[in-house]
């Protein structure tokens, strides 16, 4: 069967519905879930997405906990309580504007006219992961939210490297 036509893992339909529902959209804002550490900003991770649409709409994106995954809701984005780690040591998430993390504030007021999934087959492991999301813009700029090893991240007109092992393809969402 060519790769175009594989089909869509069966339990992620409700993930790839809500981010096909972005396709059309107006963007408003750009939020991430920002990790603080004692009141520091760690970068490595950008946290939970949230696409707010002109129309009041929200759709969220975030990692799934099997450690490949990503998923999307159309709802609000999750940000964990903070908690004290130890004495003195403080874990605390703030909603942080993510278009000006990646310096793409012009997005603000752009149609979305694409969304795709990035499917990673491991056919060594006989299992296909929806691993990220490419949202694209009527300027041609876009977005990727992926799981990088258990990590969330962003990428800004740029794809995510090849995963040794994984035969990776990206789909059109409808």
């Amino acid at each position: 069967m060519p790769d175009d036509q594989r089909p869509t893992p069966a339990a992620q339909p409700e993930h790839l519905r809500a981010a096909a529902s972005l396709r059309g959209q107006r963007l408003q804002a750009l939020t991430h879930a920002q990790y603080l550490y004692n009141g520091q900003v760690l970068t490595d991770e950008c946290g939970d997405l949230q696409f707010d649409g002109q129309d009041g709409s929200q759709v969220s994106l975030f990692l799934l906990a099997d450690g490949e995954s990503v998923g999307a809701a159309q709802m609000p984005m999750h940000l964990p309580a903070g908690f004290e780690l130890e004495a003195g040591v403080r874990c605390a998430w703030e909603a942080r504007d993510l278009l000006q993390r990646l310096a793409a504030s012009h997005l603000r007021g752009a149609m979305i006219v694409q969304v795709q999934g990035l499917f990673d087959d491991w056919q060594e492991l006989g299992r296909t992961f929806l691993c990220g999301f490419r949202i694209g813009f009527d300027s041609g700029d876009f977005v990727v939210f992926y799981n990088q090893g258990d990590e969330a991240v962003a990428l800004f007109n740029q794809l995510p490297p090849s995963i040794k092992g994984a035969h990776s393809l990206w789909r059109d969402l409808r």
